[in-house]
Parts: C-alpha cells; structure tokens; sequence
C-alpha cells in the first residue's frame, strides 16, 4: 500500500496532477508491455545483432535488468510460437543469469547473453550444455 501511495505522489507531482495508468507504471519501473514485445521480436529475428541492438536499449532506458528477465520468462512461456525445447532453454539461460547477477555479474553482459542464446534457440540452434548447469542439478 506504502508503495502505491509513493508512485502516485511520484505521478502527481512529476505530471501535475495529470496522472493516466501509463504514466503510474513508467514511475514504477515495470519493463512496459511494448518493450517486452520489441524484445521478443528481437529474439525471433535470429541475430547477434538484433540482440546486441534491443540489450544497448534495454539498458540506455534504464530498467533493472531483473525485472526485464522477470518478464522476459513470462513472455518466452506465454509464446506459443517458440518450441518446448527452445522455451526450456532460454529459461535455463535466465536462470542462470539471475544466480549470476545476484552473484555481482554486470547486468549488460548478462542480458546481451540471454537474448543472445534465446535469438539462437528461438531459429532452432542446438546449444550445448552449459557448464552452469551443475549447479542447479
């Protein structure tokens, strides 16, 4: 409840009392719907470049790159058309760049590895195991 009062006093002051949904949630710091759909696409277009592109504006905006894989998980699941294996794969990658930066990791290199390694399982690459995978099994 502490929090919800705090973005909308955020709002009303930042926008002078003119507070819509849109701006409440771009107070809070929520990866907006629209930037986890260009971020999907992103992933479905294959290339290391498109991922090094979506990674440099992910961050030039600003969000915690937590909260970007929070809910990148939930999309990559929600995808319908990406394959079980691919979906597994890329949820692994997010797991193990979570331990990562928790661990202290620099969030750019831990998302541009991501969506990396998702655009590669997105097209059907097969990827070898991951040595990080020890430490979940």
């Amino acid at each position: 409840m502490r929090k919800a009062i705090t973005f909308m006093q955020s709002a009303a002051s930042l926008y002078d009392r003119d507070i819509t949904p849109a701006r409440v949630v771009e107070i809070s710091g929520i990866f907006p719907d629209k930037d986890v759909a260009d971020t999907m696409a992103a992933i479905r277009r294959g290339t290391m470049a498109a991922a090094r592109s979506q990674t440099q504006s992910i961050i030039a905006s600003g969000y915690a790159v937590n909260g970007v894989l929070e809910r990148l998980t939930d999309a990559v699941v929600a995808d319908a058309g990406l394959a079980s294996e691919a979906k597994a794969s890329i949820v692994e990658k997010i797991a193990v760049a979570e331990k990562r930066l928790v661990d202290g990791a620099d969030e750019e290199l831990q998302l541009l590895d991501v969506l990396a390694h998702a655009a590669r399982a997105a097209v059907g690459v097969k990827i070898p195991a991951d040595k990080e995978r020890l430490i979940f099994m």
